[in-house]
């Protein structure tokens, strides 16, 4: 603990801007997630529009020092050049792709949730009437 009257003060002041840096380093990080979740998801024409609040908020977190300009501008440069590659989802696997997947993956094992005659059968691989 501190003993002088301005240690006191200098812990005080520390404190506070901890606060402050942290809820701007937090703000930065959740729109660089909110940008990054709707690319995730395909959502294309959201993610430009997400786009010009983001630079905005890295461009604030440079002036209040949360983060270093040459950092702030690799953000920006991977953020832009991934909005602008950007493809919409057209949907999810079709039934082609999922079997060519599968095929990739070799026979299929026995998993946890199957019934306990699945998993026994897969385990021995046996041929019976089973109907594994």
């Amino acid at each position: 603990m501190a003993n002088h009257k301005s240690a006191i003060k200098r812990i005080r002041q520390n404190e506070k801007r901890r606060a402050v840096n942290r809820a701007n380093g937090s703000r930065m990080r959740t729109e660089i997630k909110r940008l990054r979740s709707a690319l995730a998801l395909g959502d294309v024409e959201g993610a430009k529009a997400l786009l010009p609040a983001v630079m905005s908020v890295i461009d604030k977190s440079i002036q209040k020092g949360v983060v270093h300009r040459n950092a702030a501008a690799r953000y920006k440069s991977r953020l832009t050049a991934r909005v602008n590659t950007a493809k919409p989802l057209t949907k999810w696997l079709s039934f082609k792709s999922r079997e060519r997947r599968d095929a990739r993956k070799g026979p299929r094992a026995f998993r946890a949730s199957d019934p306990p005659s699945v998993a026994m059968c897969a385990a021995r691989a046996c041929r019976s009437s089973c109907g594994a």
